[in-house]
Order: C-alpha cells, then structure tokens, then sequence
C-alpha cells in the first residue's frame, strides 16, 4: 500500500545517506561546520519564520540530527525577537547545561510578550543583552529580579527617546535617564558568576548584593545627560 511505499523510500534514502563520504566526518568536525551556521544564518537573517538557522542541519539526515542535538552550544544564542515562544523554549530546552546567551530587544514595552520566556529560564541566562526603546518594560523589571546563578554578563541599553509620530508630524520624548534603576533586589541579590556590566541609560544602586564579583563596570548615558548622584 501507500504507507509501505512511504516507508521503504525512507529506509532507502536513510540507506543511501549512510553511504555518503560525508557521513565518514568525525562528530566533532560536524559540530564545528554546525556551529559556522550560527554565524552566517543567524535568526535575524529568517524574518517572519520564527526559526533558528540552526535548525536546517536537522533536516538533513538523521545523523545530522542525532549530532545537532548533542550539541547544546548549537542551539545557546536566543535572540528573542525573532523566534517565537515555542522556538525559544525548544532552544533553551536544547542547550542543556551550556549557559545561554538572551539577546532581548523590546520596541514596545507594553507589548513585551516574549519577556517571560527569560523569567523562566534565568537560571540558565549566562549573558543577558537587553536594548530597550523609551522604557523598560514590566516583564523585563521583573526578570531582572530572579535568581541568575550561571550569569557572567550583563548589558542593559536603554534608549531614552521616544517617537509619536502623526501624519506630517514627528514628536521625539526624551526620558531621564534614572527612570529606570537597577534596585538592591536585583537578582535575587544572587549572581555568583556575574563579572561583566555594562548600563547605558541606567541607573543603580551601589551597595548590590548581586554586583559583588563584578570585576568590570562600564556607565554610558546619552550626550546632553549626567547621572545625578542621587540617581544611583
């Protein structure tokens, strides 16, 4: 019938792809070629799609796939907004142990749909980059709350301008800059790991708890604006 016409041509295509020479690559020369993938088709270069470029690999055999999946750094780089939810969690799901890097850009903080998918897995967030336009939205504060164990790197860019725009006319609103703070809860007053911060646009509070093993600080601000002392 259909179904074992179906199921004989799987078998011989998987036959016929065991036989390939490039099959004979060591996992670990497979896993290199993987990860160049990362680099020249990442998210962003799959508008509309949702999918990481990763995901091609696993298409093509299914020893291409049992060696995409053993390898969690694979599927480690999480810009959130160009996959969607199931994406996401399906790639943090497959990074096993390996310290993720979340790459967050919110244009509508209202609208930050995507702001849980960090909530739930800061646990496993070893470099946060958050941008961010006019404010910082609730679901960001929040995730900047939990706990972050495995976090080495922290940078947060807030852009302080706004644009309402009506037909003919472009209205710009600059926010202050200490509109958004860093407070003493940050992290659960728990990041053992964190070394790296870099806050543009950012306020803080000096005495953090999570802030304890950072060895490198970096504070920018927009031209035109100075932190006030009182802002931190």
């Amino acid at each position: 019938d259909i179904r074992a016409l179906e199921n004989a041509l799987v078998a011989y295509r998987a036959q016929r792809n065991d036989i390939a020479p490039i099959t004979r690559l060591p996992v670990e020369l497979l896993f290199m070629i993987f990860m160049c993938l990362t680099i020249t088709e990442p998210p962003a270069l799959r508008p509309g799609t949702g999918l990481p470029g990763s995901i091609k690999v696993t298409e093509v055999c299914r020893k291409w796939r049992f060696a995409a999946l053993r390898c969690p750094s694979l599927w480690a780089y999480v810009p959130t907004r160009y996959l969607n939810r199931k994406w996401m969690d399906q790639m943090i799901s497959r990074s096993k142990e390996v310290p993720i890097y979340v790459l967050h850009q919110c244009v509508s903080p209202d609208r930050d749909t995507k702001a849980d998918a960090i909530i739930d897995h800061m646990s496993s967030v070893g470099y946060l980059s958050i941008r961010s336009t006019g404010t910082v939205s609730e679901g960001v504060r929040r995730a900047l709350v939990c706990r972050a164990p495995k976090l080495h790197v922290l940078d947060i860019f807030v852009d302080p301008t706004t644009h309402m725009a009506a037909p003919g006319v472009t209205v710009t609103y600059v926010l202050h800059p200490g509109n958004f703070k860093l407070g003493a809860n940050t992290f659960g007053e728990k990041a053992p790991r964190l070394r790296n911060v870099r806050l543009y646009n950012c306020g803080m509070t000096w005495n953090l708890s999570a802030f304890g093993g950072v060895t490198r600080l970096d504070l920018g601000q927009t031209d035109g604006y100075r932190f006030e002392p009182t802002s931190f």
